[in-house]
């Protein structure tokens, strides 16, 4: 629906479908953490339910044009999804979602990683008229994203 009727559908699903699955995914991904390969939380429905909203929220986000603080709100969402305690499949599907978004918007993305991995790094700029800046989307302060970050943007360790 969001294909075909962007204008319509963007207005009632950024200001009421949104914000609700995305307080959904954030207690959800509460739910998930350290639910490992034999638990019992990988055959419910919420798990199931977790990965079809994970699935879908990257082309969503794209049919509806989602640009600053809705964007800013998906990705806040898929943040808890990063650790390397939620289960893999999820873990997996947050990675394709942030694929997925530096894709569409790349700036966008960038921003909003380099505020979460909360480093001091130095990053270097390209040419010599531009100032260094200080943090990084590459290196991650809290250790149970890192590989996920590295992941997200094809770095090999």
């Amino acid at each position: 629906m969001a294909e075909l009727s962007k204008d319509f559908i963007l207005s009632r699903c950024v200001k009421e479908v949104l914000p609700r699955l995305y307080q959904w995914l954030r207690k959800a991904a509460a739910d998930s953490h350290l639910k490992d390969a034999g638990s019992y939380y990988r055959s419910s429905a919420a798990y199931l339910l977790q990965i079809a909203a994970l699935a879908s929220l990257p082309s969503l986000a794209v049919h509806l044009r989602l640009q600053d603080a809705p964007l800013d709100d998906a990705m806040t969402a898929v943040d808890a999804y990063l650790s390397n305690k939620q289960p893999k499949t999820l873990q997996t599907l947050a990675v394709n979602f942030f694929k997925a978004i530096l894709d569409y918007s790349y700036g966008a993305a960038w921003w909003h990683l380099r505020a979460l991995c909360a480093n001091d790094e130095l990053l270097q700029a390209p040419a010599r008229r531009l100032a260094s800046a200080r943090g990084t989307p590459y290196v991650a302060n809290d250790k149970d994203i890192q590989h996920n970050i590295e992941a997200i943007f094809d770095i090999t360790s």
